[in-house]
C-alpha cells in the first residue's frame, strides 16, 4: 500500500467512561462551590426561588471588563507517549464597548501576555529532535505579547459578526466550550437545560443564583464531549463573571489535559479617548478603528507605534494611516525611509489619498522591492481610487449585474466600446466593507456545513478599493480547521509575511477529495469571490498530508484557478482514491501553466515519498516549472514552518497568466470541462484531452474523445486586426476575422466568474469529420 490508512478523529473523545466523567462532574460541582465561600454554600441555587428569569448583558459604551485568563493544558503525543510537555498561558484581558447600535453592540478586546511558560522542552527535544520540537513548540514560542479579537455581539452574547479569537485556536476545545456565552432567546428556570450549537454542541443547565458578595450570579452549567464547564454572570453588573474548565481530550494526534479560567476582576466607566491611555487595551481601540470611523485616532499612539520597531504594530499604525487619513499633527515623511515595506506602501497610500502628494507612491513604482513596485502599480491601475469620475455610474452598474442581478446585460453595458468596458472590468471586485483580523463562517446552519466551517484572516491594511492576493491552506489530518489556521498562520508569521495575503483555511472533516468535502470546498470558494476583493490572477494553494493529497487532486481539476500550489507531503492522487504508485501521472499535465513545490520527508512512514518523486520526475520531463524539497531523516512530521519560506518565495513571484499560449487539458470528470480559454462542449467518453499552441495568430488544436469546443480569445492572445486560423488534429477548422464585442466579453466575465478571464470573443467549433 502507498499510504497507511488512520482512522479520522475529529471531535475530541472522552478519556473515561461514563460513570467516571459523572464522578469528576461532582467533584468540580463540589470544589466549585468551595471557590464561592461559605456565603455561596450557605445560600445555593437549591434556596432561590424558582421563578423564571430572562437573563441579558448589560452592556454600555464606554464600560470597561478586565479579567485573568490561564490556558494550561498537559500534552502527550499519541503515537509517542513518552514525548510530552506542558504549557502555561496567563493574560490579562481588557474588553471595552465602544458603541451600541440598536441591538448590535461592538466590543474591543485586548489579551496582555503575563507570563508564558513551557516544561519539559529539553526533554521533548532530546525524544523528538530540536527541529521537530521546535516545530510543535512553534505557536507557543511565538505567542505575542498582545492579541487583538474585535466583535459585535448581542444582549444575549451571539457573535453577529463572523469574527473569531485567534486565542482560541490553542486550544481544541476553547471554541467550543465559549459557545456557553450565547444565551436562550426566552425566559429560563431553574433547572432548565438547552443546547447551544455550533461544530460540537454544548448541553447548558441553569441551575438558578447564588452569590459571592456583594453580588448576585447566575449560575450555569455545560456538558461537552470533553468535560464539564461552569459559568456565571454577574447579576447586577449584567457580565460575565467567570468561565472554567478542566477537560481531558484526545485531538490531532496529540492526548491534552486542558485546564482554562477566566476570572472577572473589574469593572469600570471611560470615555472612549481615555482608552487610547490604557496600554492593556489602546492598541485594541486602534484596531477598532480601522474598520470604525466614528472611533476617535490617537496621533500620539501612531506615531509611537510607527516608531516602535515591532513589525506588527508598524504595520497597524501605517494601516490606520491609509484607511481613516493623516493623524492631525503628525509627518509621515520620516517614516517613508523604513525598511518595512508594508509601511511604506500604507504611508505612501496615506499621502496620495489624503495629503495630495502622489510622489511617495510613483516613487516605488521603480522601487527594487518587487513587492513594493507591484502594489503600487496595482493600486495606480486597479483600485477603486483611480477610477474616474465619469465612470463610476457605469461601473456601479457593472458590478450590480456581475454579483447580483441575472444573465440579461443592462443595455448600458451592451452599448460600450470594448476597450472601455474592458477597463471597467479590470476594475471589478465587491462591495464591500472594511475588515481586518480572524473570522469563522459557517455556510449555513445543516448538519453537513456545521462539520465544516472556514476560517478567514485579513490583513490590518484590507481595503476593498484594492485587491488582495489569496492562499488557501488545506490541512492534515482530518482536516481541522483551527489547528491548520494556528499552523499555517504560525509559519507565516516566522516568515514575516503576515500582512502580504489574506489566508483561507477551510475544514474537511473528513479527506479532502470526498464529494461532500469537494463540495464545500468550492461553495467556500464562491462564498469568499464574492464577499472579498482578491486578485484572481494571484490564487495560491498549499495542504500537508491529506491537505496534500487534496492540493494535487484540485490544482490538476482547476488548474487556471491558481498561479501556483505547494504541496506538503502528499500524494499524486490525481482520481479519488487511486493511491496506485504505477498510476497514470498524465492528469499532472494540467499543471503545465502552474509553479508547483513539493516537499517530503524520504523516511516516511505514512505517506510513502516515492509517489512525490514519480510525480516530480513527470512534471520535470514534460518542462513544468517544479521544485522539490526533500528531508532525508524526516518522517511524516514537515511542518509549514519547515518550508515557508520555500512556499513565500514561490507564491511572491507567481501571477497567473489568463491567457496562456499553451494549454494541455486532460479531462476525466464531467463537472469540470474548462480550463483557461478552452471550454469542453461535447465530448464522446472521458477521459478526454486537448492540447492546444498558439503562435501568432494561429492556433493549433489536437484533441482525443472531443467532439466540440468553445474558445475564448482575448487580445493578449490574438491580434483581432488579422485574420485567425485555427487547425484542429491537422486539419483546417476555421479561417476568418474575429470582431470583439461587448456582449463577448461580459458573458465570459459572467461564465468564467473571474474578471481576469474576460474575453472579447467568443468561437464554438465542432470537431471536423
Amino acid at each position: 500500500m502507498a499510504i497507511r490508512r488512520k482512522r479520522l478523529k475529529f471531535h475530541p473523545s472522552l478519556k473515561s467512561y461514563p460513570s467516571r466523567l459523572v464522578k469528576r462532574a461532582l467533584l468540580l460541582g463540589l470544589l466549585f462551590f468551595i471557590s464561592l465561600g461559605g456565603a455561596a454554600l450557605a445560600r445555593g441555587p437549591e434556596t432561590t426561588s424558582s421563578r423564571s428569569v430572562s437573563i441579558r448583558y448589560n452592556l454600555e459604551p464606554g464600560q470597561v471588563m478586565t479579567y485573568l485568563q490561564n490556558l494550561d493544558f498537559q500534552i502527550t503525543l499519541v503515537d509517542n507517549p513518552a514525548a510530552k510537555f506542558r504549557v502555561s498561558l496567563v493574560w490579562l484581558v481588557k474588553t471595552a464597548v465602544t458603541s451600541r447600535d440598536g441591538d448590535r453592540t461592538n466590543l474591543v478586546t485586548q489579551y496582555n501576555l503575563k507570563s508564558k511558560d513551557i516544561y519539559g522542552k529539553k526533554e521533548l527535544e532530546a525524544i523528538l529532535g530540536q527541529e521537530e520540537a521546535r516545530n510543535i513548540l512553534l505557536p507557543y514560542e511565538q505567542a505575542s505579547p498582545v492579541y487583538i479579537w474585535n466583535f459585535s455581539t448581542n444582549d444575549r452574547g451571539k457573535i453577529l459578526d463572523g469574527s473569531y479569537n485567534f486565542i482560541q485556536s490553542f486550544s481544541f476545545v476553547n471554541n467550543s466550550m465559549s459557545q456557553i456565552f450565547e444565551l436562550p432567546e426566552g425566559q429560563l428556570e431553574n433547572g432548565q437545560a438547552y443546547e447551544v450549537g455550533g461544530e460540537a454542541g454544548v448541553k447548558v443547565n441553569y441551575l438558578g443564583e447564588t452569590s459571592r458578595p456583594p453580588y448576585d450570579l447566575y449560575y450555569f452549567t455545560g456538558l461537552h464531549p470533553a468535560g464539564l464547564i461552569i459559568y456565571l454572570i454577574n447579576k447586577q453588573l449584567g457580565v460575565p463573571d467567570k468561565l472554567e474548565y478542566t477537560v481531558h481530550y484526545s485531538a490531532a494526534g496529540q492526548n491534552r489535559e486542558e485546564k482554562f479560567s477566566l476570572l472577572l476582576a473589574g469593572v469600570q466607566k471611560n470615555q472612549l479617548t481615555e482608552l487610547y491611555k490604557d496600554p492593556e487595551i489602546k492598541v485594541a481601540v486602534l484596531k477598532a478603528a480601522l474598520t470604525d470611523n466614528n472611533l476617535p485616532i490617537s496621533t500620539d499612539l501612531v506615531q509611537e507605534l510607527l516608531e516602535s520597531k515591532d513589525t506588527e504594530l508598524e504595520i497597524l499604525a501605517a494601516s490606520t494611516c491609509a484607511l481613516r487619513g493623516l493623524p492631525p499633527g503628525l509627518n509621515l515623511k520620516p517614516y517613508l525611509k523604513t525598511k518595512n515595506p508594508e509601511v511604506r506602501f500604507n504611508l505612501a497610500k496615506a499621502l496620495y489619498l489624503y495629503g495630495g502628494d502622489s510622489g511617495p507612491m510613483q516613487e516605488l513604482l521603480t522601487s527594487s522591492d518587487d513587492y513594493l513596485k507591484e502594489r503600487a502599480q496595482a493600486f495606480l491601475q486597479r483600485s477603486n481610487y483611480v477610477l474616474a469620475d465619469e465612470d463610476r455610474q457605469l461601473y456601479s452598474t457593472l458590478r450590480d449585474w456581475f454579483y447580483n442581478s441575472g444573465p440579461e446585460i443592462p443595455p448600458e453595458l451592451k452599448n460600450l466600446p470594448v476597450e472601455k468596458l474592458r477597463r471597467l472590468v479590470n476594475f471589478l471586485k465587491p462591495d464591500g466593507q472594511r475588515q481586518n483580523g480572524f473570522f469563522k463562517f459557517f455556510l449555513s446552519d445543516s448538519d453537513e456545513d456545521l462539520k465544516r466551517p472556514y476560517y478567514l484572516y485579513l490583513p490590518d491594511d484590507y481595503d476593498p478599493a484594492e485587491n488582495f492576493p489569496l492562499i488557501i491552506y488545506l490541512g492534515m489530518g482530518e482536516g481541522r480547521g483551527d489547528l491548520s489556521l494556528l499552523s499555517f498562520y504560525s509559519a507565516l508569521k516566522l516568515d514575516n509575511h503576515l500582512s502580504r495575503y489574506i489566508l483561507l483555511v477551510p475544514q474537511a472533516f473528513g479527506h479532502w477529495w470526498d464529494k461532500e468535502v469537494e463540495t464545500a470546498v468550492k461553495r467556500t470558494w464562491r462564498q469568499v469571490f464574492n464577499s472579498y476583493s482578491l486578485d484572481t490572477n494571484r490564487i495560491y494553494l498549499a495542504g500537508s498530508s491529506n491537505g496534500g493529497i487534496g492540493t494535487i487532486y484540485y490544482a490538476t481539476t482547476f488548474p487556471d484557478r491558481l498561479a501556483a500550489l505547494a504541496e506538503n507531503m502528499g500524494f499524486p492522487m490525481v482520481e479519488p482514491n487511486n493511491f496506485d504508485l504505477n498510476s497514470d501521472l498524465s492528469k499532472l499535465g494540467n499543471l503545465l501553466n502552474s509553479e508547483v513545490l513539493m516537499a517530503h520527508g524520504l523516511a516516511d512512514d505514512n505517506i510513502t515519498p516515492e509517489g512525490d518523486k514519480k510525480a516530480f520526475d513527470y512534471l520535470k520531463k514534460n518542462d513544468i516549472e517544479v521544485y522539490f524539497k526533500t528531508f532525508e531523516e524526516k518522517k511524516h512530521n514537515i511542518d509549514p514552518a519547515d518550508i515557508i519560506h520555500l512556499i513565500t518565495g514561490i507564491f511572491d513571484r507567481s501571477v497567473r497568466n489568463p491567457f496562456p499560449a499553451r494549454i494541455k487539458m486532460i479531462l476525466t470528470d464531467p463537472q469540470y470541462l474548462q480550463s483557461y480559454w478552452i471550454k469542453v462542449t461535447e465530448y464522446e467518453s472521458l477521459p478526454a484531452e486537448v492540447e492546444a499552441e498558439v503562435k501568432h495568430n494561429d492556433i493549433n488544436l489536437v484533441t482525443r474523445n472531443i467532439k466540440a469546443l468553445r474558445l475564448y480569445l482575448d487580445e493578449t492572445l490574438i491580434d483581432f486586426t488579422q485574420p485567425v486560423k485555427i487547425i484542429i488534429n491537422g486539419r483546417a477548422g476555421f479561417q476568418g476575422w474575429l470582431e470583439p464585442s461587448p456582449d463577448s466579453l461580459l458573458l465570459s466575465v459572467r461564465e468564467k466568474d473571474d474578471p481576469a478571464m474576460g474575453s472579447c470573443a467568443i468561437l464554438d467549433l465542432a470537431m471536423p469529420d
